[in-house]
């Protein structure tokens, strides 16, 4: 005989014999009352086979319940794993998504800020000067050092003008404090702000008046373009 089914045996043995012993008590007790001998032989078979079946339904619902406990671990691990690994090509996608649309939107920014200056400058500035003021503004946007620098030099726009541009910069690219702008004025318009201080500049960035050329614009994205 194999082992495993010996073993088995020898497993339930102990619950069908007290199951037969039930029976066999079950017997005796009806014979006391005056029960046949006929009778009472089928209420111990009765009440035995009563007893193994309980016995036998029990086994087979906790050996149903402990195969599941074991099923479902190995299947919500099987979940987590797979879900490990899609979410992870999920936020890939997303990552390069959404760079893409940063170096858009920047390459936007840019697009309108070189507009705006092109057509605010053009009447005052020599197509050289203009060129090197566009350069100049997306190495300020990019937070670049200005290198080199070959002042602008333009015409009839006073400091109040140029200030009002470079809050008009600064404003549309967010991308530093007042100072640095200032700074960057300072330094490109060297000419025009030769004897004013940054701390002067800084403190005059938004200006208004009847002679005034380049007026604020809160967002430069509404600003037409001739």
């Amino acid at each position: 005989m194999n082992l495993k089914y010996f073993d088995h045996i020898l497993k339930h043995l102990p619950v069908v014999s007290a199951c037969v012993l039930i029976g066999a008590l079950a017997r005796v007790a009806f014979l006391y009352k005056g029960v046949d001998d006929y009778t009472a032989n089928i209420i111990f078979w009765c009440v035995s086979a009563l007893f193994i079946v309980v016995y036998a339904s029990i086994v087979l619902f906790l050996d149903a319940v402990i195969k599941n406990k074991k099923i479902l671990p190995e299947k919500t691990i099987a979940k987590v794993e797979s879900a490990k690994l899609i979410p992870i090509q999920d936020f890939e996608k997303i990552r390069q998504i959404k760079q893409k649309e940063n170096r858009e939107k920047e390459k936007n920014k840019a697009d309108i800020a070189v507009k705006y200056v092109q057509e605010q400058f053009a009447p005052y500035a020599s197509d050289e000067h203009l060129n090197l003021l566009c350069d100049y503004v997306i190495l300020y946007s990019e937070k670049q050092q200005l290198n080199n620098v070959k002042p602008i030099k333009i015409k009839t726009l006073s400091n109040l003008d140029l200030q009002n541009f470079g809050w008009n910069i600064w404003n549309h690219f967010n991308v530093s404090n007042q100072t640095r702008i200032a700074f960057f004025l300072k330094e490109v318009f060297m000419e025009s702000f030769k004897d004013s201080e940054v701390h002067s500049i800084k403190s005059h960035l938004r200006n208004s008046g009847k002679d005034i050329i380049i007026t604020i614009k809160e967002n430069l994205s509404d600003h037409k373009i001739m």
